[in-house]
């Protein structure tokens, strides 16, 4: 007998609204120690998935890093305090999803909420760096500036810090992601 631990299958979240994968196609995720328990249906997307995701992020680009770096930094601290009130749940879900220990699973949960947190304050440190010069009456600086739409590839078996690990800089400087 099959256990599924979710009802509604998992979307796209493209453009700031859920899709399904283009296809409509969608996979099963088992418990690694208990094969017949389902813990969740996602799409199964593709590249058509993937440029329309870039297009979106591209779409939504100017209007994020026009956002003064404080609004953008108020969205992570929102969202630290939302992953705090629920990191037993979410503990519990990766633990279900991947098999690994609960213990570890509750350690992510807190440590993505720092992460978020860290990168929400540097939010208030965007400033770049003065160098001295090699030619008289000269001066060098950085300026930092958003890039544009980043993408990110990470490992499975952090799937909540490693992701915001690398999403929370890109954002908060003013990037959008895929």
């Amino acid at each position: 007998m099959t256990e599924t631990l979710t009802e509604t299958p998992a979307r796209n979240w493209v453009g700031g609204e859920w899709r399904d994968s283009t296809s409509g196609e969608t996979y099963e995720k088992r418990n690694p120690w208990r094969p017949s328990v389902v813990t969740g249906v996602y799409p199964a997307s593709d590249a058509d998935d993937a440029r329309a995701a870039v297009k979106a992020a591209h779409a939504a680009f100017a209007d994020w890093a026009g956002l003064p770096a404080g609004q953008r930094a108020a969205f992570f601290f929102k969202a630290a305090d939302a992953l705090e009130a629920r990191a037993e749940r979410i503990a519990q879900d990766m633990t279900a999803e991947m098999g690994k220990p609960l213990r570890e699973s509750r350690g992510e949960a807190s440590r993505t909420a720092a992460i978020l947190r860290f990168s929400a304050g540097e939010a208030f440190r965007t400033v770049g760096d003065v160098f001295e010069p090699s030619v008289p009456n000269q001066r060098l600086w950085t300026i930092r500036r958003p890039l544009g739409v980043v993408g990110l590839i990470t490992p499975w078996n952090f799937p909540a810090a490693i992701p915001v690990w690398k999403l929370a800089p890109a954002l908060i400087y003013g990037n959008t992601v895929v």
